[in-house]
């Protein structure tokens, strides 16, 4: 019996790889924030995989990546939470006050009352989206001035504020004095050098001008995405409708949807990136995945190659990653799956149309034993088979 649960937990691991799973319940989702590498969340309220209520609601944190949450003192139901240095914001979203911690958790302070509040901030400001307009504070929310009387969402990109809803405002200058462009988004996000804009219905857009002109990304649209994190050429966007979670490896050019691991209805609230994980917060559950598993393949050449080929994976013996490069000479659809020595597939590294070119695949063998792999590439019906070494 004992071996017999070993095998089912090593099976249920290399089913996992390479898909969503859960990172633990947080009852009704609200926000996530991170100080190092902490991962915070806000909630009304906490429950087990089985809905039955394990605690109040409030902020919890989690030291390991969602494995387990602990809960701060902060007893109310909380919607935006947000850190400015060490200092953590949350507000409660029942009597609309906001209270901050200098302690990360283990104390509260009440600080204001808002309606409707959400904090942004950069080195030297921190701001607030209130139902009364945008609010800026130079001293950690100790004092407060309107900047801006419309009632939206904020983003800040250095000192670029934006404020973004049926059209944009943006001010480069920390709020004293604003433009209006005429794009609508429901979320935005910036990698450093690329500011991205979801909309409801049209995809991601993308700027390249700090946000005063914008051209879609190609290959998806959905009907509501509420939430983008940019990590260099990865852009990672999450749709509140339905469908789910859509990636780009090349700044939006073409995207692919990556829902390996969901079920049902698939409604994301918000997304982030941390310790090379996205986390994704749904109605009662936080999921994560590998980014680096998450993005499958990366396009690292569009010169057009004379031959379709798979090359050895890199480096090989390998601990815990490594790489597969391959090579198409026309457009594709490209499969590429990692196998056990008894055949069992562990998981897919690609499954998609490419055009053509050379491509690189992270295989991430951290949930395996060590031992002898196998990864096989199909290509239009041509198939090449290669052997790894995971050595642990």
């Amino acid at each position: 019996m004992k071996k017999l649960f070993v095998v089912l937990v090593m099976l249920a691991a290399m089913n996992a790889s390479g898909q969503w799973v859960p990172a633990g319940s947080v009852g009704t989702f609200s926000d996530f924030a991170s100080y190092n590498s902490n991962l915070y969340v806000s909630a009304f309220i906490l429950f087990d995989d089985n809905d039955n209520p394990l605690s109040g609601p409030g902020v919890y944190y989690s030291t390991n990546n969602g494995t387990n949450w602990i809960q701060t003192a902060f007893p109310y139901s909380a919607r935006d939470i947000h850190f400015k240095g060490t200092r953590l914001f949350a507000y409660e979203n029942a009597d609309h006050k906001s209270y901050y911690s200098d302690n990360f958790g283990a104390n509260w302070t009440l600080t204001n009352s808002f309606l409707n509040a959400s904090y942004c901030s950069n080195n030297t400001h921190l701001f607030v989206s209130t139902s009364n307009g945008l609010l800026a504070s130079t001293n950690d929310g100790m004092n407060w001035s309107t900047v801006n009387p419309s009632s939206r969402p904020a983003f800040v990109n250095d000192n670029y504020v934006y404020l973004y809803g049926s059209d944009i405002y943006i001010s480069s200058n920390n709020g004293a004095n604003w433009t209006t462009v005429n794009y609508s988004a429901s979320c935005m996000a910036t990698n450093g050098v690329e500011i991205y804009a979801g909309t409801s219905g049209g995809g991601v857009l993308k700027s390249t001008d700090n946000g005063y002109t914008f051209t879609p990304t190609t290959s998806f649209s959905s009907d509501a995405i509420f939430s983008i994190v940019a990590v260099g050429s990865n852009i990672v966007a999450a749709s509140y409708t339905g469908s789910g979670i859509f990636v780009s490896t090349n700044k939006g050019t073409n995207w692919t949807q990556r829902n390996d691991g969901f079920t049902g209805f698939i409604s994301i609230n918000k997304l982030i990136y941390l310790n090379g994980y996205i986390f994704a917060g749904l109605t009662t559950t936080v999921w994560r995945r590998l980014l680096s598993e998450l993005v499958g393949v990366q396009n690292i050449s569009t010169e057009i190659p004379s031959a379709f080929s798979l090359g050895q994976n890199y480096p090989n013996p390998f601990n815990p990653k490594t790489v597969v490069r391959f090579s198409l000479s026309v457009v594709s659809d490209v499969v590429l799956k990692v196998y056990d020595v008894m055949g069992r597939e562990v998981q897919t590294l690609v499954n998609e149309t490419l055009q053509a070119g050379t491509y690189e695949a992270t295989f991430d063998g951290s949930m395996l034993n060590s031992g002898v792999y196998f990864y096989k590439l199909i290509v239009n019906g041509q198939s090449e088979t290669k052997r790894m070494l995971l050595l642990k």
